[in-house]
């Protein structure tokens, strides 16, 4: 499982309700083909994702977030590896029907049978991405509450960032 802490930003309401979560990248992520595509911001180490309010967080609470690891890897081969098999697929049949059709021209066939069949697959994954969605399994989750935020909402600070000094001015 997959587990991050971070700071609730926003609630989004609902039963067992929404929460808008903002994490700092970990080492964990430095190993993740996904890095690069996860945060809101290129120049920043923050990111920021909706959770299921499992907890029953607040703004400002800092919280667990975890993930499940078959949920993460399964939406890793949808959207990586499902891609290239089937433009393989559609490659080699195009290559096989042209051979059927003696036409002499397999390799036309197998290119456009390959970018046929790339194309086919993104139109498949964006029918699964909206029925995931909706799926419990693939949203990450608040599953506890590791420190409250101060009464008033006071103190909602960026994970990692440095407590500023409240000394008097003189």
């Amino acid at each position: 499982m997959a587990i991050e802490e971070g700071i609730v930003i926003n609630q989004k309401g609902g039963n067992p309700g929404l929460a808008l979560v903002k994490t700092v990248r970990s080492s964990a992520c430095e190993s993740c083909s996904a890095r690069h595509s996860c945060n809101v911001d290129r120049n920043s180490q923050e990111m920021e994702v909706t959770a299921l309010n499992l907890a029953g967080a607040s703004p400002g609470d800092r919280v667990c977030v975890q993930v499940e690891t078959r949920s993460l890897l399964k939406v890793t081969f949808m959207t990586y590896l499902f891609p290239v098999i089937c433009m393989l697929i559609g490659g080699l049949a195009g290559h096989q029907w042209a051979l059927a059709r003696a036409s002499g021209n397999e390799s036309l066939l197998a290119v456009l049978g390959a970018a046929g069949a790339f194309g086919v697959s993104f139109l498949l994954l964006r029918l699964v991405a909206r029925k995931m969605e909706k799926d419990l399994r693939y949203q990450p989750k608040i599953t506890r509450i590791i420190r409250k935020a101060p009464a008033g909402g006071q103190g909602i600070k960026a994970p990692g960032a440095q407590p500023r000094d409240q000394g008097r001015d003189s």
